[in-house]
């Protein structure tokens, strides 16, 4: 990804995107209260307030929550 698109997703909050994206794959609703990927190296990504629902019937009605997650990325090398 380019620079230009690391700056502008350290700006916006791709909370909502990400979130209809995954519950589209998952089949099952997905909440993410932020997302925001920091202009920084190594590449990282913050996930807050993250939360699946269970199957329908399913109980617990959350099947995971997360209030925080961090990962980050560096490129492989030769």
């Amino acid at each position: 990804m380019p620079v230009g698109g690391l700056l502008i997703l350290s700006w916006i909050d791709g909370a909502p995107l990400a979130a209809t994206r995954l519950s589209a794959r998952l089949g099952r609703a997905v909440t993410l209260g932020g997302l925001h990927v920091p202009p920084e190296w190594p590449f990282t990504v913050e996930l807050h307030d993250r939360a699946i629902t269970s199957i329908d019937g399913g109980a617990p009605p959350e099947m995971a929550r997360l209030a925080r997650f961090t990962a980050q990325m560096e490129p492989l090398s030769d």
